[in-house]
């Protein structure tokens, strides 16, 4: 990133402490603005071994028809894949890392997508939407159940017949993939967009004290409410210079969250902390340029300056009644 060569490789530490509260941004939860959602199409019509994919059976396909009544020019229609995962025993060995992609489309343009990485006895997933955030995990049983939902491409859904497809792409790590009839096409009047996260962009703090950067999370109330983690890590070319000490996890939003973090450098220089929401919610990463000044000498320097002129007074004071008292006059 461009922003990396400017950061200064001293120590950071960085602590992220929840504070709850409710956020300018915040909307107000009710009933009433929960999202309605209508499913379009699922797989419930087909037999499991219909909705079984092998390395020789790749692809399965379903036709729905929406309406013209449903609101196309809204582009809010979601897809959601689940599927249980049975992988090779034992996994493809070679001199490339065995792979697989799972991923389902509407009229060939793809809105879930599974990715799958082999290694030994495990296999490790990744998988990225706007209802779930992105999601990585990594499982050492034979059989793995995964499962995502996301908004479909703009302009993939038609008025009239529709395809629904899920297809394999398998380099040495799937021995068969069931689609759960549960997999499916709805429409929804929930926004993409269900969470914001706010931050300073720019701070500017002297060196050698403890300084806190507020952030907040608030949310639409459309769909229901989730847990949330907001992590905080500096762009730095030596991580090793850096000490993360905790993330903030939250068991949901509700109506909106106020957290802080806290953060010191005892060096002055430019650092850029980025934080980042995770959790069933699109992800949202925020960028906080933190300037990092010199402590204000001059102050000090005034401070020891008139400490020095008050001692040297207060030892004249005390120079001169020392005389008077031992004079000739003083003695009489």
């Amino acid at each position: 990133m461009p922003f990396a060569a400017l950061i200064v490789a001293v120590p950071l530490l960085v602590a992220v402490t929840p504070v709850a509260g409710q956020t300018a941004q915040s909307f107000q939860c009710s009933g009433s603005q929960v999202a309605k959602t209508r499913v379009l199409q699922d797989l419930s019509r087909m037999t499991q071994a219909e909705r079984t994919l092998t390395p020789t059976r790749k692809v399965l396909s379903s036709h729905f028809v929406v309406p013209s009544t449903v609101g196309l020019a809204q582009e809010r229609f979601t897809s959601r894949l689940e599927i249980v995962v049975r992988r090779r025993q034992p996994l493809s060995q070679g001199p490339q890392e065995s792979s697989a992609r799972i991923r389902l489309a509407i009229n060939d343009r793809v809105s879930n997508l599974i990715e799958l990485t082999g290694d030994r006895d495990r296999i490790a997933y990744t998988f990225v939407g706007l209802l779930t955030g992105a999601q990585r995990g990594m499982s050492k049983s034979v059989v793995t159940r995964l499962g995502f939902e996301n908004y479909g491409q703009l302009g993939a859904v038609k008025a009239g017949r529709n395809v629904l497809s899920v297809v394999l792409d398998d380099a040495g790590v799937v021995d068969s993939a069931v689609v759960s009839e549960r997999s499916s096409v709805a429409y929804t009047t929930a926004a993409p967009q269900q969470l914001t996260l706010t931050t300073p962009e720019t701070m500017r703090v002297p060196a050698g004290t403890e300084f806190t950067i507020p952030f907040q999370l608030a949310r639409r109330c459309e769909r229901p409410d989730k847990p949330v983690t907001v992590a905080a890590g500096a762009m730095n070319k030596s991580p090793s210079s850096l000490t993360i000490v905790a993330d903030a996890k939250f068991s949901g939003i509700g109506d909106g969250i106020q957290g802080v973090l806290r953060a010191r450098s005892d060096q002055p220089g430019t650092y850029y902390i980025q934080v980042t929401m995770q959790g069933g919610y699109n992800d949202q990463t925020r960028l906080i340029a933190v300037q990092v000044d010199q402590p204000n000498l001059e102050s000090g320097a005034e401070t020891r300056v008139t400490l020095a002129v008050l001692f040297l007074a207060l030892a004249g004071i005390l120079f001169v009644l020392r005389i008077r008292r031992w004079s000739p006059s003083a003695s009489r």
